[in-house]
């Protein structure tokens, strides 16, 4: 898309945040998000523009990004996040995407400072510090889905903040996914998308996508945007669904999904309102489907491929209505926060019933078809090796 070929726009990027931030290193070639993640905030001590230099300074909405330096090594699981993102991915030259490489991790900040904090991760009693997709595979009961989270030095020690331009959305796309928590399952399939190298050995990837909006992709887009304040109908899933059909979410995918639906959402509340206004029936006002033409910036990209740092790319780059929708505040440290509020987690969405014994979509039907299309391929490939060998006889 324009938005990764377009110099002109990477250039003003850079220098929207030179002007907030006079210490802010040249570019050099290198991301802005990583020039963002080594500002010294001793030299920006009294800049106005640093709005979060510790995680409560945060308000609802706002997003962080998770980042390693460059001098720390990296933990086990967080290594092939690294490694998949230096690469041309999803079509995005690893030369111009402008997230950081060592971003590892997104999530949103939900607490109203003006409300209670809970006092455990999964409890009632009032809000958690911020919403995440989390694997949580090293848990004694792993809780793969959206989840409650408070930052701390295991998960969150260094953080980048972004604050939308429009308070409002921040609003809602915190309560969006509070709403959502223990909806949307931690999706692998949706990992691997996002990361999917553009080209291998040369050739096109079929597994990779453009961050523009196809059918499947569209279609996809009403679903999120009929539930943004809604039980989370779309990640419901068959119980014997095959794997890499399931919908759910990875830590960027699913902010992706939730912002391009929470965008949706309130196009179509103010089509309808300007419809009854002019004395015309609501229920004729354009559909969601109509709407997804008119999604600007973040919202009209594919949520599928956008990996962590390309969610932080498309963070600093994207406009609406001529301006950048999300800006840059701060960083903040909680690499002495110790997370003590874990507690048991809340009940799962249930599953969908299975699906028929005869739905090529099931586990064991795909997996069947998946085995009985490649001996074919084996016996060509025996066939042909042996015609090899007998010609240079």
């Amino acid at each position: 898309m324009k938005q990764f070929s377009d110099s002109g726009l990477k250039e003003e990027c850079y220098n929207f945040y030179k002007e907030k931030f006079p210490s802010l290193a040249p570019m050099n070639g290198r991301p802005i998000a990583d020039l963002l993640a080594e500002l010294d905030m001793d030299k920006e001590a009294n800049n106005p523009n640093i709005e979060v230099r510790h995680k409560d300074d945060a308000n609802p909405g706002y997003m962080y990004a998770v980042y390693e330096p460059q001098d720390r090594e990296l933990r086990a699981n967080r290594i092939i996040t690294v490694e998949k993102q230096a690469g041309d991915h999803n079509g995005i030259p690893a030369s111009q995407n402008q997230g950081g490489q060592r971003t590892v991790h997104m999530g949103v900040w939900v607490h109203d400072r003006n409300n209670p904090l809970r006092s455990t991760q999964y409890g009632t009693d009032g809000e958690p510090e911020a919403m995440e997709a989390r694997a949580g595979a090293d848990k004694e009961v792993p809780y793969m889905t959206l989840q409650p989270a408070f930052l701390n030095q295991e998960e969150s020690a260094l953080t980048k903040w972004y604050k939308p331009v429009d308070e409002t959305f921040g609003s809602f796309l915190a309560q969006s996914l509070m709403m959502h928590a223990g909806q949307i399952d931690y999706s692998m399939a949706d990992l691997s998308r996002s990361f999917a190298p553009h080209t291998i050995e040369g050739r096109a990837n079929p597994k990779a996508g453009t961050l523009g909006l196809d059918d499947e992709a569209r279609k996809k887009a009403v679903d999120y945007g009929k539930s943004a304040f809604g039980a989370a109908e779309w990640a419901r899933n068959p119980a014997n669904l095959h794997r890499s059909l399931r919908e759910g979410g990875s830590c960027s995918t699913i902010l992706a999904k939730h912002m391009q639906g929470l965008q949706l959402h309130m196009l179509k509340t103010e089509a309808e309102r300007q419809w009854e206004e002019k004395g015309l029936k609501p229920e004729d006002a354009p559909t969601f489907a109509e709407l997804v033409n008119t999604l600007e910036g973040l919202p009209a990209l594919n949520p599928m491929n956008q990996s962590p740092r390309t969610l932080e790319n498309n963070l600093l780059l994207s406009k609406r209505n001529g301006e950048f929708q999300w800006v840059f505040v701060g960083k903040s440290s909680q690499e002495h926060i110790v997370n003590d509020k874990e507690g048991p987690p809340p009940s799962r969405q249930p599953d969908l019933p299975d699906l028929p014994v005869d739905d090529p979509r099931t586990q064991e039907n795909m997996d069947a078809a998946k085995k009985n299309k490649q001996l074919p391929r084996t016996e060509i490939t025996a066939q042909t090796e042996a015609d090899t060998a007998a010609k240079g006889k």
